[in-house]
């Protein structure tokens, strides 16, 4: 019976053949060939539940919570190495198919909030769980992680409702670039200080915390062009919901060379414009008072 290796806590990641870029035959063969997945099928044979019919279903369950235990072997001091968040966005999967799924549905037939909360939860962890993985390894290339969504997506979840998820994945890594390139630029401002915000305050359509100047925290949503703030702030006025600020990055889809990543002239020459932004938004909101 084989194990996951454990990383070395004084290391930042294992030397593992086929796992760092993102191979995912190399995660479906070590969460196969693992104690954890062959503890939960020992756990499926005694489950009275588990049917011939419903087999599959049950068995992306026990993939999804062998992933999520060994997630836990990848941490080091750092956080997680790649293949931690891979595993860990591995043993989301399942539930994120679910939700998606499901809230198309609701959404189709006008559900209230209440209903839709639960799996906007599950597709937004699912995000936050991307992000991690791309907010630590910004240069990977948008196909290679492309690639691993969808065929990691395809051996736990088979092909049952592929087109909708692909295009979900997509939607996500473009977002993905928006909001890590703002953070690039923030991050190489004076004065700037960001904090994450949660998977609840992302559900509430923030982004980000800023600071600027000393000013108090407000949060914003990262939007790729004016005509995106424009429609948020229709929306915002709609739904009485000024607590988030919409805010164009400055930066364009085609600037990341298809990674995540902005390079150093392009951070250079919108930091300033995103800095007037930004503190017109504190001057607004009373988060920075006038001298």
């Amino acid at each position: 019976m084989t194990t996951a290796p454990t990383v070395d806590r004084e290391t930042k990641s294992p030397e593992i053949s086929g796992l760092t870029e993102l191979a995912t035959p190399s995660y479906v063969k070590l969460i196969s060939g693992s104690a954890e997945f062959k503890q939960e099928l020992i756990s499926l044979r005694r489950n009275p539940h588990v049917t011939r019919e419903n087999f599959p279903q049950y068995q992306a369950i026990a993939v999804s919570n062998a992933a999520e235990q060994l997630a836990l072997n990848y941490e080091t001091r750092d956080g997680l190495s790649v293949e931690g968040h891979a595993l860990t966005i591995m043993s989301q999967l399942r539930t994120f198919a679910d939700s998606l799924v499901t809230l198309k549905q609701l959404q189709a037939n006008d559900a209230y909030y209440r209903e839709k909360k639960p799996h906007l939860h599950a597709v937004t962890s699912f995000n936050h769980a991307v992000q991690h993985l791309l907010a630590d390894n910004p240069n990977f290339h948008f196909a290679t992680v492309m690639t691993f969504l969808s065929e990691a997506n395809l051996s736990i979840n088979g092909p049952k409702n592929r087109a909708l998820i692909q295009e979900s994945f997509r939607d996500i890594l473009s977002g993905m670039q928006q909001e890590l390139g703002a953070k690039q630029i923030t991050d190489a401002m004076d004065g700037v200080v960001t904090k994450d915000v949660t998977v609840e305050e992302d559900m509430a359509g923030a982004d980000r915390w800023i600071s600027i100047d000393g000013s108090d925290f407000f949060k914003v949503d990262w939007k790729s062009s004016p005509s995106g703030v424009q429609r948020a702030l229709d929306k915002a006025r709609r739904h009485n919901n000024p607590d988030t600020y919409p805010v164009w990055t400055q930066v364009h889809d085609d600037e990341f060379n298809n990674t995540f990543m902005l390079s150093d002239d392009i951070v250079a020459e919108r930091a300033e414009p995103l800095r007037r932004e930004l503190l017109a938004i504190a001057y607004q909101t009373g988060a920075l008072k006038a001298a």
